[in-house]
C-alpha cells in the first residue's frame, strides 16, 4: 500500500490538492512531529503562516500504542465508551492526563523556544498530520483550536482510515485525506521512507519555514 516516498512528497501533493483552500487566508498548524515535515510543506505550498502544534496520546494500560485519549495546548480528550469497555481505574486515567501534559510542555519548550504560537483568533485552520489512525491527537488539537479561537478547524493528511474520521468529525468543519485505502492499518504502510522526527528537526523545520 505504498503510496508516497516519505512525508516531504505527502506533504507536496497535499498542498497541491488544497489549493482552492488559498483563498481563505489559512494558517498551516503541522501536528508535531511526523505532521511538521507535512504541513511545511503544505504551508510552502499556499504561502501560508505556518507553526506547530503538539498533541499527546494517553495510551491504554498494559497497551501504550493504543489510544484512550490525548492532551494537547489547553485541551483534553478522553474516549470514555473505551475507558468504560477496558475498565481503565481513574486514577490511571488521572495520572496519564498530568504526565502526558508535563511531557507536551517538555517539548513545547524545546520546539518553539521564546517564539509566541501563531494568532488563530478568527482564522480558518489546516491542521495538518502524516496521517490519521486512531484520531485521538488530532480530536484534542481540534478542540484546542477552537479554545483558542479559530472560526473554521479543518483537518488534512495525506492518508487515513475511516475509525479516525469518525472520531474527528464532532470538533473539525472538514477533512482532507489524499486517500482512504480499504486495507488501511496503520499510517506508515503508506510510506517508503518513514523515518522518526526529532524535536529539534521540527525545531530547525519551523525556524526555516517561518523565517
Amino acid at each position: 500500500m505504498i503510496m508516497f516516498a516519505d512525508r516531504v512528497e505527502a506533504g507536496q501533493r497535499l498542498g497541491a490538492a488544497m489549493q482552492g483552500w488559498r483563498a481563505s487566508n489559512p494558517v498551516v498548524l503541522g501536528l508535531a512531529r511526523g505532521g511538521a515535515v507535512v504541513g511545511a510543506e503544505v504551508a510552502r505550498s499556499l504561502d501560508a503562516p505556518f507553526d506547530v502544534m503538539i498533541a499527546r496520546k494517553i495510551g491504554a494500560p498494559r497497551n501504550p500504542g493504543y489510544a484512550i485519549g490525548a492532551v494537547a495546548p489547553g485541551a483534553t480528550w478522553v474516549d470514555e465508551a473505551m475507558v468504560h469497555l477496558l475498565d481503565v481505574p481513574r486514577d490511571y486515567l488521572v495520572r496519564a492526563i498530568v504526565d502526558e501534559g508535563l511531557e507536551l510542555e517538555r517539548r513545547d519548550r524545546r520546539i518553539h523556544g521564546h517564539q509566541p504560537p501563531v494568532d488563530v483568533v478568527g482564522r480558518t485552520v489546516l491542521l495538518v498530520d502524516d496521517g490519521l489512525s486512531t484520531g485521538a491527537t488530532a480530536r484534542a488539537a481540534a478542540s484546542s483550536l477552537r479554545r483558542q479561537g479559530a472560526e473554521r478547524v479543518v483537518f488534512a493528511a495525506p492518508v487515513g482510515g475511516p475509525g479516525g474520521i469518525a472520531r474527528i468529525r464532532p470538533v473539525v468543519d472538514d477533512v482532507v485525506l489524499l486517500t482512504l485505502p480499504w486495507d488501511f492499518h496503520c499510517v506508515s504502510q503508506a510510506y517508503r521512507s518513514f523515518e522518526p522526527v526529532e524535536d529539534d528537526a521540527v525545531a530547525d523545520l519551523l525556524e526555516g519555514v517561518t523565517a
